[in-house]
């Protein structure tokens, strides 16, 4: 089974590298971050994605605004805190069948 790829987006350094432990934890998601909307954009160039995590600082209208431009429609997260579980349940409700 092909794993989930998901791309994670914000500007904290320290808390993006604990979300992307956490992503990389489920045997079944394999996660890259991005600390800005222009490594987002060429992450986004250089691999297939099937769901785009934003945390604190991000720019959702920026990242939107790329995907479109990008003619990408993959399903947005956004993320601002909260608790490992609760980011892990954002996750998988947004992967279900019926979000995607």
């Amino acid at each position: 089974m092909q794993k989930i790829s998901i791309l994670a987006v914000g500007t904290n350094e320290k808390i993006m590298a604990t979300i992307l432990r956490l992503i990389n934890q489920n045997p079944q998601w394999q996660g890259d971050i991005a600390l800005s909307s222009e490594t987002a954009r060429a992450l986004l160039l250089s691999a297939n994605y099937n769901l785009i995590l934003l945390g604190s600082g991000s720019d959702e209208s920026k990242i939107r605004l790329i995907l479109k431009d990008l003619g990408q429609n993959i399903p947005v997260v956004l993320h601002y805190g909260g608790g490992s579980g609760l980011l892990l349940c954002e996750i998988n409700e947004a992967l279900k069948p019926s979000s995607i």
